[in-house]
């Protein structure tokens, strides 16, 4: 999932209060968190990144690909994993799956093998040929009832003359020549048809004998005997692959892999995926202003829709992210119902959503700084105003760790000059954990959608939709994948 391959990040919704509830702000920035949230930041590992600037990270973060990493040597190795549905973690039987190899252009393809009951399926490799040579070694010219065969080296002959139902009339020679030989076919009268195999390979033509001439009814006067050769590799050689995720009763959209991380097979790693189900939306999009896909009609379209570059299906970013996620919420500098509205969302969540909740999202009484290796994602919700905002009512910072290719957290920033009741308050905390789990960067042009809710732009909406918590669930259990690859 580098470079080239891409990714949506992941998801999540919304909480509300009844009514409208004034909130009095108190005095909002705090000091600790005064950098710039205008601009992509490098702070060792990490890279921090504002939502505004996620487009640009996703289309310029293309890690090095190593082209160096080779297999050496011919032992068996295996490819296997599980397939399971994204939405029920549960394992799906039936799935056809072929896998592709490249060194680098196509070479073989091996199966399809079928899932079975627990989802598994296995390729047992033992060496991959390399791509197929074929040679003219000598050709076959048919002259009045003989055939003049030439050959540039031993090669076994065998000659055998049927009628026209496919019976054998006789064998008329098995034998090894090298160069030039007229060998007599001892047609009878009538319409037969010869087969000549050489070396396995075999050429056949359908014959007529009118008593006084000998012509060919079907098939060629004259043709190339040609030798096909494939290689095991026997050097240094880099392996490339990509598997194929086909359901035959089309319940779940067909997948196109890359076997390994950056697409080298280099050993016995095991490739596991989720399939995303063909769930039709209760809210279908049409949005006039995107014309890749002009209607927006299932998971797998707003997944693609909402994830969109420049308008365009062009992710590239290998978006794992950790959980779950740890949200400290910053009481210094909290309004009067900030902290209950960040509640009632965590609780939200981790009550309506069909997920184990602490594998999703926690409140956590202690602020802890984003790393990879704590595990989890770290957030924050920092109370400011639009100094730390860029002007908008709300903002997000997305933070990256670059060597591991993995969001590990992000700061939630509320202008409490702007935001003043506990309803939009809710609204906007809610829509920035969406973002930082989806990472849909851009908003759902339908007002049905929690993620209509953007920037300085509230929606009506107070929760998430029920394709919403579809996408939730969906974002929380992939197993990496390129959404690229996820075919309608």
């Amino acid at each position: 999932m580098k470079n080239k391959l891409k990714n949506i990040i992941k998801y999540i919704g919304i909480g509300i209060t009844s009514g409208l509830t004034i909130i009095t702000p108190t005095k909002a920035q705090s000091t600790e968190y005064n950098k710039p949230t205008t601009e992509i930041i490098q702070e060792g590992d990490n890279i921090i990144i504002p939502e505004h600037k996620l487009t640009e990270f996703i289309k310029n973060n293309k890690q090095e690909k190593n082209n160096k990493i080779t297999k050496k040597t011919l032992e068996e190795f295996i490819k296997d994993g599980y397939i399971t549905n994204v939405l029920t973690k549960e394992p799906i039987q039936g799935i056809e799956t072929k896998l592709v190899t490249y060194t680098p252009f196509p070479t073989d393809t091996i199966g399809p093998v079928t899932t079975n009951s627990q989802g598994y399926y296995t390729f047992t490799i033992t060496g991959i040929n390399e791509q197929k040579e074929t040679k003219n070694i000598g050709t076959i010219e048919y002259i009045n009832g003989t055939a003049k065969i030439t050959v540039n080296n031993y090669k076994k002959i065998k000659i055998t003359t049927y009628d026209i139902q496919g019976k054998e009339i006789t064998r008329t020679t098995e034998k090894e020549i090298n160069g030039t030989e007229n060998i007599n076919l001892k047609l009878p009268i009538g319409e037969t048809i010869t087969k000549i195999e050489i070396d396995n390979k075999t050429y056949t033509n359908i014959h007529i004998n009118d008593g006084k001439n000998h012509y060919v009814k079907k098939g060629k006067n004259k043709e190339q005997i040609i030798e096909e050769q494939y290689k095991k590799l026997n050097k240094t050689q880099t392996l490339i692959g990509l598997i194929n995720l086909q359901s035959p009763n089309n319940q779940y959209h067909r997948y196109y892999a890359v076997v390994d991380y950056d697409g080298v097979i280099t050993g016995n790693k095991r490739f596991d995926i989720n399939l995303i189900p063909r769930i039709p939306l209760e809210n279908p999009i049409i949005d006039p202003g995107y014309t890749t896909i002009p209607y927006i009609n299932t998971i797998r379209d707003l997944m693609w829709y909402s994830s969109r570059i420049e308008d365009e299906w062009d992710n590239r970013l290998a978006g794992k992210t950790l959980y779950p996620i740890k949200i400290y919420i910053d009481s210094s500098n909290a309004p009067t119902g900030g902290i209950t509205s960040a509640r009632k969302i965590i609780q939200y969540f981790q009550d309506s959503l069909d997920i184990h909740p602490d594998s999703l999202i926690q409140e956590t009484p202690i602020n802890i700084e984003p790393n990879f290796n704590n595990g989890f994602s770290a957030m924050k919700i920092i109370w400011t105003d639009s100094t730390q905002t860029n002007r908008l009512n709300s903002l997000l910072t997305f933070i990256f760790s670059s060597s591991h290719e993995t969001f590990i957290g992000g700061k939630i920033y509320i202008d409490t000059n702007k935001v003043t009741t506990e309803e939009n308050m809710e609204k906007y905390i809610a829509r920035l954990i969406q973002l930082y789990i989806t990472g849909g960067v851009y908003p759902i042009n339908n007002q049905n959608y929690l993620a209509y809710t953007t920037g300085n732009r509230i929606g009506p909406t107070k929760r998430p939709n029920n394709d919403e918590k579809k996408w939730i669930k969906i974002e929380r259990y992939h197993k990496p994948y390129y959404m690229n690859r996820v075919y309608p």
